[in-house]
């Protein structure tokens, strides 16, 4: 039951009636003796709504008696509004006829009483008498009400003005994070550590219950400075309940690329994902998640896996399931509720935010036993402080700890009783404004001015005498909702949200009157809740037609139409039909929002049209955009185009416009004049037909511009700049030209000395212009990037050419660039003609040094099989150099360069797709010259052959598909190398041609190198890494030994993760592999020849501290499992969590059962026929996920105790092809995943039938070839025919059912069973029932049919039961889901041959 408060709303109706406009227009009406009966009742029921809004917490009838009032209230509200537009219209139609000449005074007034609207007033309001009576008399039962449920007449407290203090910011951030500073510090160590487990990008969950502060937990971690520092890039992305895979890879996208994409396929999204995140260390935070399928996961996480190591996500979730689905079981931070004195110091914080508590001791005693029925929650004790900082006495206090609210149960609502007692305790006026958000979506992010135009638009912002502005005072109650934590800052900073918790407060006091579309599809509410709901959003989509809407037909009340969706989403479109048919019969609407729907102005044929929006006179107009569709076809006329936009000229105060489409040759004159001084951001987007840009130099704040798509611009020429204009573009800093492809050339300015245009632009990007080739302009002082991409005849240089040189060039004057990317222009070769060397020319040279520029991209730069000399010359302090598709590369620089002298401060070097590259240096000993290099990437080189020296300072190299790498030089000498990653260079022999691994290694992977017969070229010297953290050896088919350990006690003694796996010739591990203590990873598997491990391993339990272990797919491997599984050994493996066995005999796994912290099992490609083979299950109780994978020859799974894992939750049978029954398999009622897939055999379900605990349920690959169900026109396919009756008449039922209204529903329910949570498991029982039958064409007298007929039966009694509990809406979808599923099994099997490759039935 939620609490319902009109006081607010009642006093609105009574200053209604207090109109004077409305009392003339009563008495013209005659209708003043209702009104006067509705003012005197209202007034009396006014006295008692106080008292009514006290006791509906512990009273029934008095919280009915309220809805009843309320439903009323709007109803009134309605009529008077109505009837004040009716009083406007008349006095508006009255104007115009008392100015008329003294000519028509001379007409008979019979001639001039006629007027058409005065019949269609009169019939209007012949109607409103009717409606006013009901209300009457609704209003009559409601007065009469009052006096038996004991109402009295009480003060209400709160006002209408918002309460006195000082001025907050939109902007909070909490001083202090209370309670908390273990909690960061271990999510921070996670973050910090490259260890990311058996997977390159590492999974951080955060559990908590909703309120607990996970998600600013996550704030704080994801703004610390370390982070900051750690990670190349960021992302922040809320996922909330409804998991859009498509959404969220896509804002992932848009974060880290700071672009907007309008790509709709996964596939898409995900490539592009791919490439911004590939070799970059990255931080994505996923913030709310409640998905539990495993395989979206899957999905969404593939992007990352390109990523650099030591990548890590963070999620936030209210889930363990969600949390050891996305990292792993038991792999998460649990983050409990604060102690009592870190939720005190949070209130205090609040509450005592403008006094002191050393002079309040009273308060201070209240508000700690305040804090004791928070229950540590820092969401309550922070709204609760908000609340009570406006309180200043100590009766007020003692009234919050005494309320009533406090004694309800959590059963009968899941708000938490402080949250109900903030808003009980709001003024009147917070909270309709508060209970209106509740339309508001989940994790929807929105502007302050937004809301309170909203809040206007419904009228819940009293109108201001004075000067005052209705937008103040809305301000002022955001203020109010912010400080009070009801709203609370969005990681943008100018943007809110409300926390889930907050934002289900909301919906619970807006009760009926609000819904969300998509909820209330879901909940399949019935008609009188919608007819009586007022206000109502829905989730914008990019194409949105009528169908959409259909519930929106029975909202004939309705105030409000609010798309909501992310503002970052790009053009989504409305059918016409919505604004011709859906919305004229919403008349009651005020707040009517098409925001961020394309609507064309290529509709408009008419350019007086266009001047009737009278833009100029539109003062408050900031952001303007003009969009015209991207459509070409005939009947687009460019004239009538020009014609429009010169119409619709806006007012000169406009700060931001955008231009999209336009079809016109040439823009209006009104584009680019100087007389819009606030103008500060100028888009041009696919102006296809436009030959010249308009003269934007003139305007004076322009700081962006961005210029796209402008296919017939041949010229960029001095009108661009503004004639006349001494100093163009006197503001601007980031400008941008893209996809021109007529364009050639930018014409200079020139002008007299001392002018300069472009003084303060900091930012120049000039893509996709594949035919500029002429000079850009030079002087640019303050430029800091530099982007020039796909422009494939412009010349660049930065070292000036001699003057008798006639090739154009572009020479850069910009000393104070720090970023620069160059890809697919022309570098020139040389700077000197054939007589005058480059040398000569650099010694020459006056033009200062580069010493700004930290950072360098070359891409796809043609023609060069070296760098020319001239390129890194006075390049100073670059730190991150990337060369990337230089396909005739050989080299990078020759004998001459001598690169001490060019890049001293350079750090990270990555060189990648250059097939032709043979060697990093022409001398081929030069990489000891980079003096800083830090880490350096070479990838895609399948020619290089070697490497130089490297510099000692090296701490990352990563090298990957270099085919014809023979060997690395003497690793020993880099003696700062922390991480080595060795991928797909099948030629490579070694790893170090020195004396052994670098000192200071903490990460080695070496992956798929095929001709790598040994780390260490000398096979008898011994290695010492202490700091080596983890080794991953994958598929490295020569490699045969691996060497020692020193024996000092220090070797490997960190080492925590070890993987070997597909390396079939290696023969041996040797003992000191096995440190004493940190071993937590182990992974050896399908390496033939490999000889059992060393005593030494097994020596002072080494084993023990192993989490996951995966073993098997060798000989040898019997020694290591029955050391884990015996009987004497296996107590020690108390922090195995994860094993997974390949190719194990099956009476090694007696032993399983007394691994008693196992909770994930896997057994891969195994040798069985049935399993187990007496029956008796060989698992321990505390098993949580098994798999059965890869077992070519198993026939028959058995487990006659399989239901004592009380604690299994999924099971998964994969690829066992022969498998044909599992009849005998109990499944455990705790299992709510199964999935079945490469079964093709298998011929029906347990004989007990399926768990009501099931939730997602998945079958592939079923077949049924091999014994297909022939059609016999002698004898009918007598099951085929049985399915199919059925489902003719569960489809009749079904549709019977969908018209049947809910009442009698309800009366069905009575005498039937109710569906459980197991129907679609029963469903899915049933389904296969069908297929096992129709497969083996049984007789309609076996007794198995009547069984079958028994299920049927049960399952349609469920589902009538769960039909009854949805009511009726949802019905028809429902029961015709559920038969269509059923007729289209039945009619496959009237076919010669059917073939059902997949049964899918999910959750």
């Amino acid at each position: 039951m939620a609490e319902i408060f009109l006081g607010a709303f009642v006093n609105v109706l009574v200053e209604k009636l207090a109109s004077g406009d409305l009392w003339n227009f009563a008495r013209t009406e005659r209708i003043g003796t209702q009104l006067t009966k509705w003012k005197s009742m209202l007034a009396q029921v006014q006295a008692v709504v106080a008292d009514a809004e006290e006791k509906q917490i512990t009273d029934l009838g008095v919280n009915l008696w309220l809805s009843d009032l309320e439903d009323l209230s709007y109803d009134m509200d309605d009529v008077l509004d109505e009837f004040a537009t009716e009083a406007l219209r008349r006095k508006v139609m009255e104007e115009p006829r008392a100015s008329t000449s003294k000519v028509r005074k001379l007409i008979p007034s019979c001639c001039t009483s006629f007027n058409p609207s005065t019949l269609v007033s009169d019939f209007r309001m012949r109607l409103k008498m009717d409606e006013m009576n009901e209300i009457t008399s609704r209003l009559q039962d409601l007065f009469d009400r009052r006096k038996g449920l004991g109402l009295k007449n009480i003060a209400a407290g709160g006002s209408g003005k918002a309460s006195q203090r000082r001025p907050t910011s939109a902007l909070i951030i909490e001083p202090c994070l209370y309670g908390r500073d273990n909690d960061k510090k271990v999510i921070l160590e996670l973050l910090l550590s490259d260890q990311s487990g058996s997977n390159k990008v590492g999974v951080v969950p955060i559990v908590g219950m909703g309120g607990v502060g996970k998600t600013t937990l996550a704030q704080m971690v994801y703004n610390d400075e370390m982070v900051d520092k750690h990670f190349e890039m960021k992302a922040w992305v809320c996922v909330s309940e409804v998991f859009d895979i498509v959404g969220v890879t896509k804002a992932i996208l848009e974060f880290v690329t700071k672009r907007a994409f309008e790509f709709k396929a996964l596939a898409q999204v995900q490539d592009e994902l791919k490439k911004a995140l590939a070799g970059k260390k990255f931080l994505v935070v996923l913030d709310d998640v409640w998905n539990e399928d495993h395989s979206d996961w899957s999905s969404l996480k593939s992007p990352f896996n390109d990523g650099a190591l030591g990548s890590k996500i963070i999620v936030t979730t209210r889930s363990r399931d969600v949390a050891s689905i996305m990292a792993g079981i038991n792999k998460y931070h649990f983050l409990t509720e604060l102690s009592e004195d870190d939720c005190w110091s949070l209130f205090a914080q609040h509450a005592f935010e403008d006094r002191s508590m050393d002079a309040n001791p009273n308060l201070v005693s209240i508000g700690q036993k305040i804090i004791k029925k928070c229950k540590g929650l820092p969401l309550a004790a922070r709204t609760l402080g908000g609340l009570l900082r406006c309180k200043l006495t100590e009766d007020e206090w003692e009234g919050i700890l005494n309320s009533k609210i406090w004694e309800l149960s959590e059963e009968r609502s899941h708000i938490l009783p402080a949250l109900r007692l903030s808003y009980y305790h709001l003024p009147s006026h917070l909270k309709k404004c508060f209970a209106y958000c509740s339309i508001l979506p989940k994790d929807y992010e929105f502007e302050e001015e937004e809301l309170v135009y909203l809040w206007m638009a419904e009228g819940l912002i009293p109108k201001q005498t004075g000067q005052r502005k209705l937008e103040d005072l809305g301000c002022e109650y955001f203020q109010e909702l912010v400080s009070r934590s009801f709203f609370q800052p969005s990681h943008s900073s100018e943007l809110f949200v409300m926390h889930d918790l907050i934002n289900d407060l909301a919906q619970f006091f807006a009760r009926k009157t609000c819904f969300r579309l998509e909820d209330k599809l879901k909940e399949n509410e019935g008609d009188e809740s919608i007819s009586k709901a007022r206000h109502s959003s829905y989730t914008r989509g990019d194409r949105d037609g009528i169908k959409k809407f259909e519930a929106f037909k029975k909202a004939k009340n309705l105030r409000t139409f609010l798309p909501c969706g992310s503002r970052y989403h790009l053009a989504s479109y409305l059918t016409s039909d919505v604004p011709l048919r859906l919305l004229p019969g919403l008349k009651r609407l005020r707040v009517l929002s098409l925001r961020r729907y394309h609507i064309g102005l290529e509709n408009v044929a008419d350019a007086l049209n266009a001047r009737r929006a009278n833009l100029k006179d539109k003062q408050g107009l900031n952001v303007l955009s003009m969009e015209w569709s991207n459509i070409s076809n005939n009947s687009r006329n460019g004239n009538v185009e020009s014609r429009v936009i010169d119409m619709l000229e806006p007012h000169k105060k406009l700060n931001e416009l955008s231009i999209n489409g336009y079809g016109g040759f040439t823009f209006p004159n009104w584009v680019g004049n100087s007389l819009f001084s606030n103008m500060v951001c100028l888009k041009f987007r696919n102006c296809e037909k436009c030959t010249s840009l308009p003269p934007l130099g003139q305007l004076p704040s322009l700081a962006r511009l961005y210029i796209r798509g402008m296919k017939a611009v041949c010229n960029v020429g001095l009108e661009f700049y503004g004639l006349g204009c001494p100093n163009p573009f006197p503001s601007l800093e980031i400008l941008t030209f893209d996809d021109m492809p007529e364009w050639k050339e930018w014409t200079p300015f020139g002008v007299e000395e001392g002018a300069q245009a472009f003084a303060r632009l900091l930012e120049l990007s000039i893509k996709r212009c594949p035919k500029l080739s002429h000079e850009l302009p030079r002087n640019l002082p303050q430029l800091r990037n530099l982007y020039i991409e796909e422009c494939p005849v412009l010349v660049v240089a930065w070292i000036p050419s001699p003057t008798e040189l006639n090739e154009v060039r572009n020479t850069l004057h910009l000393d104070s660039l720090v970023s620069l990317c160059l890809k697919d222009v022309l570098i020139a070769d040389s700077l000197g003609s054939s007589e005058v060397g480059d040398q000569v020319v650099l010694k020459n040279s006056s033009h200062s040094l580069w010493s700004s520029l930290t950072s360098l991209e070359m891409g796809n730069i043609r023609g060069h099989t070296c760098l020319p000399s001239w390129v890194f010359q006075g390049l100073m302090g670059i730190q991150e150099l990337s060369l990337c598709g230089f396909k005739e590369l050989t080299t990078l620089w020759d004998d001459e360069v001598r690169l001490q002298n060019c890049l001293p401060a350079l750090r990270r070097l990555t060189i990648k797709h250059c097939p032709k590259l043979t060697s990093l240096f022409a001398g081929g000993e030069q990489g000891d010259d980079l003096k800083s290099l830090q880490e350096l990437s070479i990838r895609s080189c399948p020619c290089l052959i070697s490497f130089p020296v490297l510099s000692s300072t090296l701490k990352e190299l990563w090298i990957i598909d270099c085919d014809r790498l023979v060997s690395l030089p003497d690793l020993t000498l880099l003696n700062n190398l922390e991480k080595l990653y060795l991928l797909s260079c099948r030629s490579l022999t070694c790893l170090s041609s020195g004396s052994g691994l670098p000192p200071a290694l903490k990460e080695l992977t070496i992956d798929r190198c095929a001709e790598l017969k040994s780390l260490i070229a000398d096979e008898g010297i011994k290695i010492n890494c202490p700091s080596l953290e983890s080794i991953y050896i994958y598929g490295c088919e020569g490699l045969k030994t691996l060497p020692d350990v020193m024996q000092n006690n220090n070797g490997l003694k960190n080492l925590s993760q070890l993987g070997i796996s597909n390396c079939k010739n290696l023969e041996s591990l040797p003992e000191g592999w096995f440190p004493t203590t940190n071993f937590r990873y182990f992974n050896v598997y399908r390496c033939k020849k490999l000889e059992p491990l060393p005593n030494h391993a097994y020596n002072n339990n080494r084993l023990a501290s192993v989490e996951e272990l995966s073993v098997g797919g060798f000989p040898a491997d019997t020694g290591l499992l029955s050391h884990i599984l015996d009987e004497g050994s296996s107590s020690n493996f108390t922090n195995l969590t994860k094993l997974t066995i390949y190719d194990v005999d099956i009476g090694k796994l007696c032993g399983l059962r007394r691994l008693y912290s196992l909770r994930e099992l896997s057994l891969e490609d195994c040798d069985w026929v049935s399993f187990p083979v007496d029956g008796m299950l060989p698992f321990p109780s505390s098993l949580v996920e098994l798999r059965i994978r890869r077992v070519p020859n198993l026939e028959k799974l058995s487990f006659k105790d399989f239901e004592i894992l009380v604690s299994l939750e999924r099971l998964e049978i994969i690829n066992c092809p022969k498998l044909t029954s599992i009849s005998e398999l109990r499944l455990p009622p705790s299992l709510s995943v199964l999935y079945i897939s490469g079964c093709p055999k298998l011929a029906s379900f347990p004989e007990q039938g399926l768990p009501p605990s099931l939730s997602d349920l998945q079958i592939n690959g079923f077949s049924t070839e091999s014994r297909p169900c022939t059609y016999d026109s002698t004898r009918m396919c007598k099951p085929a025919l049985s399915s199919a009756v059925f489902s003719t008449i569960s489809f009749l039922f079904g549709a019977v059912t969908s018209e049947v209204p809910s009442r009698y529903l309800c009366k069905i329910q009575n005498h039937l069973k109710r569906g459980s949570s197991g129907i679609r498991a029963k469903a899915a029982d049933v389904g296969a029932d069908i297929i096992d039958k129709v497969e083996r064409n049984i007789p309609d007298d076996d007794p198995r049919i009547e069984r079958y007929d028994a299920i049927c039966f049960r399952v349609i009694a469920d589902i009538v039961g769960e039909i009854a509990g949805m009511g009726y809406d949802l019905v028809g979808f429902y029961a015709e889901l559920t038969c269509a599923a059923l007729v289209f099994g039945s009619i496959s099997s009237f076919g010669i041959n059917h073939n059902c490759n997949a049964l899918s039935f999910a959750h």
